[in-house]
Parts: structure tokens; C-alpha cells; sequence
């Protein structure tokens, strides 16, 4: 009697680990199905499905304004248009931003954007919300004796198929020290 006793008690304790290893299971399924829910709720941004065309639109229309074809590159962008960098009050609107380029660009040959990555986000949510192109490039160009070798970085806001806003960042101080605009001061 002892022995069934002690068997008994065995079968029941592995039925009811049997049990709650099958339930854990059930839970630990459940629980991932609703964190992959939630993650892919809440995800910060994903890949643009326009991402061909709105990289394509973004760097035509660098190539444009390596051209100095302002009105090829009015056909990328939206009226609205903003133009930011590389400083934080550095913005014009497209009109400036294109008559800046044309009075840059007077002077200097052989200028090339040197795109080399870029990509197209959708931004999910935020103040930062849309779609966004970034590209990223090495420009260089001629200027009498001086030659241009700037690393830059732009990213494209699109709206309806149009640029709305570009903000650039790029080094402006290593050109300048070149080109003698800027002094450094030794120290003693």
C-alpha cells in the first residue's frame, strides 16, 4: 500500500509539472505575440516605400544644383520649401537658398556631390514625422589655387512627392583655416 501510495503521489506531482510546464509555454507564446505586436506598434520609423523614388528625387536634385540648373531643381521641390545648415539659424527659403548656390558656385569648377549612401525612412510619429531621404557625400570642386575636399551629410523631408526641407551638416572651419579666412592663434 505504501509503495502505490508513493507512486501515486510521484504521477501526480509529474501530471501537475506536466501542466504547468505546458501552461508557462502557452504564456511565454502569448506574451512574445504581444511584445512583436507592440514593438511593431510603436517602432520609431521603417523603411520608406517610396524609398526609390525619394532617393532618386533627392539626388537628382543635388545634381542639379551641382549644375547650377535652378530650374530643374525647382521641380523636386515643394514652394514651401526650407533649406537649414550646417548652423541652426542657417535656413532660407528656396529662392535664397538657389541664389546662394548660383554666387557659391560662380567661381568653382569641377564640382562633384561624391554621394556615396543613402536611405529613406518613414518616421512614425513625433514632431518629426514623414518621410525622410538622408544622404551622405564627399564634395569637392576648384576654386583658383584651392581645391574643395568637404564631407557632408543632408537629409530630404518629402510631402505629397515634393522636397519640403533639407538641413546639411558639414565641416565649414577646415576650408576656411585653408583658405586663410580663418587665423589660428598660436599660444605662447
Amino acid at each position: 500500500m505504501r509503495k502505490f501510495s508513493t507512486l501515486s503521489k510521484s504521477l501526480i506531482v509529474l501530471f501537475m509539472a506536466g501542466i504547468l510546464i505546458v501552461s508557462c509555454k502557452q504564456q511565454a507564446e502569448e506574451s512574445v505575440a504581444v511584445m512583436e505586436e507592440t514593438a511593431e506598434k510603436s517602432r520609431a520609423y521603417d523603411i520608406s516605400s517610396n524609398e526609390e523614388a525619394y532617393i532618386e528625387m533627392a539626388v537628382n536634385y543635388i545634381n542639379a544644383i551641382m549644375a547650377n540648373d535652378t530650374a530643374l531643381a525647382r521641380t523636386f521641390v515643394s514652394d514651401s520649401y526650407w533649406d537649414f545648415g550646417p548652423g541652426a539659424k542657417d535656413s532660407v527659403a528656396l529662392d535664397d537658398f538657389l541664389a546662394g548656390v548660383i554666387a557659391r558656385s560662380a567661381n568653382r569648377t569641377d564640382q562633384d556631390a561624391g554621394v556615396f549612401i543613402n536611405n529613406a525612412l518613414v518616421v512614425n510619429e513625433g514632431p518629426l514625422a514623414g518621410e525622410w531621404v538622408s544622404v551622405w557625400g564627399n564634395y569637392s570642386a576648384k576654386e583658383g589655387d584651392y581645391t574643395y575636399d568637404v564631407p557632408w551629410h543632408r537629409v530630404f523631408r518629402f510631402e505629397e512627392g515634393k522636397i519640403v526641407l533639407s538641413r546639411v551638416w558639414y565641416d565649414r572651419l577646415d576650408p576656411s583655416m585653408d583658405m586663410g579666412a580663418v587665423q589660428v592663434v598660436e599660444q605662447e
